[in-house]
C-alpha cells in the first residue's frame, strides 16, 4: 500500500477515536440532566396529592368543622376520629432530652399542645385518605390562616413536633429535613422513634 494511503488510513482511525470520545463526553452530562430531572420528577410526584388539596374549594372536603386534639398527630371532628396521614408524632407519654440542658421534657404532651395552637377554634376541612388498622380515618387537613389554607400535618413536621411517616408517605420528607437541618422542636432533643416506643411499650 502506497505511503499516502497508509497515512490517509492512519488519520481515519484517529477521527475514528476523536468521534468516539465526543460521544463520551456528550453522552455523560446527558447522563446527568437525566438523573436530576428523575429526582426532581420523583419530588414533584410528591408534592401533587399538596398541590391538589391546597386548591381544592372548600365544599370539596370530605370533613369539616371544629376539631378536639387528642394528641400531636390525631384528632377529633364530631364523631370523626381522625389520624393525620402521613405523620407521626410523639404519644402523649412520652419524654425527650433538651440536647442544650440535659433537662427532661414530656415531648409528648407539648406535641399535642403545638397541634392545639395550630388548629384553635378554627374550622377544619379534612380530605379522606382512607382508614387504618385501628378504624380512624386518615385525612389531610387544612385550617385557614390569615386568608391562607395551612397543612396542619406539614405545619407539626416543619416545626419539628413530628416526622414524616416515611413507611406511608414520603409527602412530608421536605418538611422534615429542613426541621432537622433547623434544629427545631424534637431535632433540638435526643428522642425516640414514635413508632419505635409503641414499640416498646405494647412489648412492656
Amino acid at each position: 500500500m502506497p505511503a499516502s494511503l497508509r497515512l490517509g488510513a492512519g488519520t481515519r482511525r484517529k477521527r475514528g477515536r476523536s468521534r468516539g470520545a465526543s460521544r463520551a463526553r456528550f453522552v455523560q452530562p446527558i447522563a446527568v440532566l437525566i438523573a436530576i430531572a428523575t429526582i426532581v420528577a420523583v419530588q414533584a410526584w410528591g408534592a401533587l396529592p399538596w398541590l391538589r388539596d391546597r386548591y381544592l374549594p372548600p365544599h370539596q372536603f370530605d370533613i369539616s368543622g371544629t376539631a378536639r386534639v387528642t394528641d400531636g398527630d390525631t384528632l377529633r371532628i364530631g364523631d370523626t376520629r381522625i389520624r393525620l396521614s402521613g405523620i407521626d408524632a410523639p404519644e402523649r407519654s412520652a419524654h425527650c432530652t433538651v440536647k442544650a440542658s440535659g433537662a427532661r421534657i414530656a415531648c409528648g404532651a407539648e406535641a399535642r399542645d403545638r397541634l392545639t395552637a395550630l388548629v384553635g377554634n378554627r374550622s377544619l376541612g379534612c380530605i379522606d385518605d382512607g382508614s387504618d388498622r385501628y378504624g380512624r380515618t386518615l385525612a389531610t387537613c387544612y385550617a385557614t390562616r390569615q386568608g391562607k389554607r395551612v397543612d396542619i400535618a406539614r405545619e407539626m413536621v416543619r416545626q419539628g413536633w413530628a416526622l414524616a411517616y416515611r413507611r406511608y408517605s414520603t409527602r412530608y420528607v421536605i418538611d422534615e429535613t429542613a426541621a432537622r437541618v433547623d434544629g427545631a422542636g424534637l431535632w433540638a432533643m435526643d428522642f425516640q422513634n414514635p413508632e419505635d416506643y409503641r414499640r416498646e411499650a405494647r412489648a412492656r
